[in-house]
């Protein structure tokens, strides 16, 4: 499982795609300080799934995204993918058959995140499973970061035990550990919830059951008034479609009436519309006439404005001939003038042509010689421009020969300088190290004392601690019971509540009863209702309601006449139920020979007032456990035996079986609101007390918290004072070592600054020899360069003359050429106006004979246009006289339209009254057509039942249902069976089904819970074991990892002795692991008081033998050699080298020593700034190249 490549793409500084491949042995990355090495290990661990950005170095995990440089553009995402090498099978099962595995992980800016598994996408636990126990990963100790090596030792004990567990190899056991506790705690608050809901479905179940006793009995009536509806429905159809056939003949009768009317006026309208036509024949025929007047006129005054236009028109023919006349005599003296001058312009352009040849022949000699010229001026200035660059080079070699003089003499002067500071420094180095070893005396006293008052303080808060928790435990009980009691107290009034709402909304009492109850002046007259002031023992209920039947919703009177009185004002449609004073049945043979029976009398309590009609009523009535002994026996006249079910048998042989009544519902609500009354207050005396516990309970704890938070801000100011003294103490064991070291590097200087001299000596010797003879060499370059560059002056002069010489020759030629083209284009000018001038006086020479013909032509025009205007002045008068005639038999037409027109209106009107009664016949029949299908569609949605059914009767088609019609018997009945069903009050349908459904729920939340209660048994029987097994490992990786490191820590210190020591023996699943070590001449201490040094080599002791145990696949080390002297660093290096065989280093380091023992080195550079790049070197192949 060792590293095999690592590609990375915009991570941190790697912006470009870099590429590590890695080899086995030791890989050292080398760089200067911000290059971006780190980078490379902050990239293994952020793909092997870290979390955490401080870990990363940053302050969210958006940081690790190349945020862009100078030159370069920030990148959207980061992605780092390494290659791992799995011939060993290291990985789980799922993956052996892989000979590399591939982990990818990439970034967005927007907050996405992938995780690829050889190119497959999957989760982080995916990726922490794959690492789990390996002795890899994100924080296992296989990486150790810069600056991180020393937080082994400062790390709590408890935090360094994960070492050891990733040694045993009980990360994955801990993991499903905690997996396990978190299913127990989720199945126990399923299971809490779970019996919640048990006892919820339970007591729904008791309700939802006596509901669908009493849907059972709805449903039966309602079957009843459902079939007793559909007849009268039925008969109601029958007779709407007879009113229907009815209404359709009338409408019949009404529609031929208007057909009729519809004749005689389609009649008129053709009358009227043959009148009109002759109307309009005769408007169109004047219409005509006029146009044809219209037309005369018009043409009149077309022909006298073409008289006139003819006229202007010559004029203008005539002035336009003037001006061409004498436009061509001036075309004919330009044409002389143009002929004189293209003679002169042809004689010029051959004088030019001469000149120009001359002129380009002397060109080409000019541009020999100056070719000549050119060369040499090259020669020379290229002899001078070697010279000057030799002697720029000896020149700098002079400059830099100087420059190590003066530095040699500076270098000298500061050497003595720095021997007077190094003198005054040793003495105060040894005044301070006697300061701090007094103030070292004064700190470690202080922080004993310090100590010992925080040990006194934290023994004294957790005692408090202790009696706080006893004292939150007693409130939360108490709490969670009051909670308990309010809950029971409001269950009770609610059911009380509920109970009185029915009470006063008197459910199943009789219509007249209500009305007299609901008004007060009525009300006054009785005593009460029977129900109302009794109260029966738990159980009889059915029995009482047996006895009384519908008379316990009777009204009392203690005056007969309140009776008549009242019968008299409430009407006799209403049922009203009234117990008379004074009356009852007459004395009955006492009822003897039956042990059990009990009179109905003794089993309830009433007022005082109803007394004497209890008594009244219930005389004669006895309560037996069953009436089957008496069956076959004849009972004493006026003897009527009940039974608590509600099972009733008289003395006439009448039985009666079941109960269920309202009577009963009603009793039984009586005696439950009573209960309730009386457990309510009861609950409210035990909340009341509840609460005044609850109130001194928690004022204790509040009193004892802020005890707590007293105590814990003294601990916590001890904390910060013991904290700042160990810093102290710290600072000055660092101190102190800090001025030893300056102590030992005074006396290392001295020796150094006496070779230093000795060697600047010789510098400064041989620079002052190497100064003088560049002098000299640079005295004789400058004469020869002297001479050259006169030279190179004379010809360059030379040259710029021919140059100058020849450009005159050229500028000649060109103004030559310049003219030359001037005189050609001139000339073709010239030729160009004459033919323009040519072909103007040809056009002049045809527009003249055009006008001199269209004057003759207006001349003839002019003679027809007076002809034709005499013509049209004689035909306009005749179509004038013509147009007063027809106008004339217009106007009779006109009439005898509007005659038409008055009897056609006539005719509309008796039409429209047809229409109207048509209309309402219409009217009558739709509504007709309305109800029957309202009924049509009440019955289809109330009963989906098809009345259109009852037409089919005969055929056998239709249910068969009785039709009832208007039938008064029916109505009535079916006003009973509403009445009867109105009295069952609200009925849940549904509860039947609901019933079944809960039922079934209940069973199977009550296999769950059993299912829950295994699945907690199984858990915990797997959280026992794997803690068994977490001990066991723990304690066999502490004991070997305690003895490698026990002979790790000599051999680095080369004497010395350490040692890991457990916390808490007795709790190997919770102790922590504390380090002693000893280094030689040392006594044993505490690893806190030991040098930066000997921290960082106690921590490396202590990873080497953890790696000499389990060793991991691969190792990073981030500059951990950092802290160490070189003969630490011989011994660090040599364990690499001997480790480095069965596990992979990569380390960072700027050691010279630990790069020597390196198989291949990548060097991290930054030519760019803000970008790495990587250059990699392999050692084996450097030597054979050697």
């Amino acid at each position: 499982m060792k590293i095999r490549r690592i590609e990375i793409i915009g991570f941190k500084s790697f912006v470009d795609k870099t590429v590590l491949n890695f080899e086995d042995g030791v890989t050292a990355i080398l760089g200067p300080n911000g290059c971006g090495k780190s980078n490379v290990i902050d990239a293994i661990r952020w793909v092997m799934g870290e979390q955490s950005a401080k870990n990363l170095r940053g302050q969210a995990m958006e940081d690790v995204i190349f945020a862009g440089s100078e030159k370069r553009r920030a990148r959207g995402m980061a992605e780092v993918t390494i290659t791992f090498a799995n011939q060993s099978g290291a990985f789980n099962s799922a993956l052996n058959s892989y000979s590399e595995i591939m982990v990818t992980r990439r970034l967005y800016r927007n907050g996405d995140s992938e995780y690829l598994l050889n190119k497959v996408p999957c989760r982080l636990k995916d990726i922490a499973e794959l690492f789990m126990d390996t002795g890899v990963g994100a924080r296992a100790y296989s990486i150790i970061e810069q600056g991180k090596i020393g937080m082994i030792l400062h790390s709590r004990p408890e935090e360094r035990r994960v070492l050891i567990e990733e040694v045993a190899g009980v990360t994955k056991y801990k993991v499903r550990k905690r997996t396990a506790l978190r299913k127990i705690d989720a199945t126990r608050q399923n299971l809490i919830r779970l019996g919640d809901v048990i006892s919820e479905v339970q007591h729904q179940l008791d309700g939802l059951r006596r509901q669908a006793n009493k849907a059972q009995k709805f449903r039966k009536l309602r079957q009843q008034l459902k079939e007793l509806e559909l007849g009268i429905a039925q008969g109601q159809w029958c007779q709407l479609e007879q009113q229907l056939k009815q209404r359709e003949e009338a409408l019949q009768l009404s529609v031929q009436k208007i057909g009729c009317a519809e004749t005689e006026t389609a009649k008129l309208d053709l009358r009227l519309e043959q009148q009109r036509i002759r109307q309009t024949d005769a408007d169109a025929a004047a219409t005509r006439v006029q146009n044809q007047v219209f037309k005369w006129t018009s043409d009149l005054q077309q022909v006298e404005n073409e008289l006139s236009l003819g006229k202007q028109q010559q004029t203008n023919i005539a002035e336009q001939i003037t001006q061409i006349e004498v436009e061509m005599d001036q075309l004919q003296q330009a044409d002389q003038s143009h002929a004189t001058k293209v003679e002169q312009l042809k004689q010029d352009k051959t004088d030019i042509g001469l000149n120009l040849k001359q002129l380009q022949q002397q060109r080409t000699k000019q541009v020999e010689q100056v070719a000549q010229v050119e060369a040499e001026e090259g020669r020379l200035f290229e002899q001078l421009k070697g010279l000057r660059a030799q002697m720029l080079s000896d020149h700098s070699e002079l400059v830099r020969q100087q420059g190590q003089l003066d530095s040699a003499l500076k270098q000298l002067e500061l050497l003595g300088q720095r021997k007077q500071r190094q003198e005054r420094e040793g003495a105060t180095v040894s005044k301070k190290q006697l300061e701090i070893g007094q103030q070292q005396d004064e700190c470690r006293y202080k922080l004993e004392l310090e100590r010992k008052a925080q040990a006194d303080g934290a023994v004294r808060l957790e005692k408090l601690r202790q009696h706080n928790k006893v004292q939150q435990q007693q409130l939360k009980l108490i709490t969670s019971s009051l909670a308990e009691q309010q809950q029971s107290l409001q269950r009770c009034k609610s059911k009380l509540e509920s109970l009185q709402e029915l009470d006063a909304n008197r459910e199943g009492y009789a219509d007249g009863v209500k009305m007299i109850l609901d008004n007060p002046q009525l009300k006054e007259r009785f005593v009460g209702v029977i129900a109302d002031g009794i109260t029966v023992a738990a159980g009889y209920e059915a029995a009482l309601a047996a006895a009384l039947g519908e008379f316990a919703h009777a009204l009392c009177a203690d005056d007969l006449n309140d009776v008549i009185t009242t019968r008299h004002d409430v009407s006799c449609d209403l049922r009203c139920l009234y117990q008379l004073p004074g009356r009852g049945k007459p004395d009955c043979v006492q009822f003897a020979g039956i042990d059990d029976a009990i009179a109905v009398i003794d089993l309830i309590s009433a007022k005082e007032e109803l007394d004497p009609f209890l008594c009244q009523l219930l005389q004669g009535y006895y309560c037996v456990d069953s009436v089957d002994p008496y069956l076959a026996e004849q009972l004493p006249v006026g003897v009527v035996l009940v039974t608590a079910t509600g099972g009733c048998l008289d003395w006439r042989g009448t039985l009666a079986e079941g109960g269920g009544s309202s009577v009963q519902q009603l009793l039984y609500n009586k005696r439950r609101m009573t209960e309730l009354e009386t457990n309510a207050h009861s609950d409210e005396q035990k909340l009341y007390q509840l609460q005044r516990q609850v109130e001194e309970l928690t004022a204790q704890v509040d009193a004892g918290r802020d005890e707590e938070r007293q105590l814990i801000f003294k601990q916590q100011q001890q904390q910060v004072t013991v904290g700042e003294l160990e810093r102290e103490q710290q600072r000055l064991v660092e101190e102190s070592q800090h001025w030893s070291e300056r102590a030992e590097l005074f006396v290392f200087e001295e020796k150094q600054w006496a070779e230093e001299e000795v060697s600047l000596q010789q510098s400064r010797q041989q620079a002052g020899a190497d100064v003088a003879r560049l002098e000299k060499q640079r005295q004789l370059q400058q004469n020869r360069e002297t001479e050259l560059d006169k030279q190179w002056q004379h010809q360059r002069q030379n040259s710029a003359a021919q140059r100058q010489r020849l450009s005159q020759v050229q500028i000649e030629i060109a103004q030559i050429e310049e003219r030359e083209k001037s005189l050609i284009s001139e000339l073709k000018q010239q030729q160009d106006l004459a033919k323009q001038q040519q072909q103007r006086r040809e056009s002049l020479r045809k527009r003249f004979i055009d006008l001199s013909r269209q004057h003759e032509d207006i001349d003839n025009r002019r003679q027809e246009l007076d002809l034709r205007l005499q013509v049209l002045v004689e035909h306009r008068q005749q179509e004038q006289q013509l147009l007063q005639q027809l106008r004339d038999n217009a106007a009779i037409a006109t009439r005898e339209v509007e005659e038409c027109e008055g009897l056609l209106k006539q005719r509309r009107e008796q039409l429209q009254r047809n229409k109207q009664v048509h209309a309402s016949l219409q009217l009558t029949l739709q509504e007709a057509c309305l109800e029957r299908d309202h009924l049509h569609r009440v019955i289809i949605e109330r009963y989906q039942f098809d009345l259109t059914a009852v037409d089919d009767r005969d055929d056998g088609n239709a249910d068969n249902v009785q039709l009832y019609g208007d039938d008064d018997c029916a109505q009535a009945q079916l006003a009973k069976l509403r009445t009867a069903l109105d009295g069952f009050g609200e009925v849940n349908l549904m509860a039947i089904d609901e019933f079944a459904a809960l039922e079934e729920r209940f069973e199977f939340l009550t296999s769950q819970r059993s299912d829950l209660d295994t699945s907690i048994d199984d858990l915990q029987a797997a959280i026992n074991q794997i803690n068994r097994t977490s001990r066991r490992r723990f304690k066999e990786a502490f004991e070997q990892v305690n003895g490698k490191f026990k002979e790790v820590f000599p051999r680095l210190f080369v004497g010395g002795s350490a040692e890991l020591i457990l916390t808490d023996k007795s709790d190997l699943l919770e102790s922590g692991v504390e380090i002693v070590a000893q280094p030689p001449g040392k006594k044993l201490q505490n690893v806190t008081l030991l040098s930066g040094g000997e921290k960082a080599l106690t921590a490396v002791a202590l990873i080497f033998a953890i790696f000499q145990i389990k060793p991991s696949p691969f190792c990073v080390l981030d500059e951990v050699d950092a802290p160490l002297d070189d003969a630490n660093i011989g011994r660090f290096n040599a364990m690499v080298q001997e480790m480095s065989g069965s596990s992979q280093f990569v380390i960072i380091t700027h050691n010279t020593r630990t790069m020597e023992i390196a198989d291949t080195l990548f060097g991290v550079t930054m030519e760019e700034a803000g970008v790495s790049s990587l250059v990699s070197v392999r050692m084996e192949d450097m030597a054979v190249g050697v």
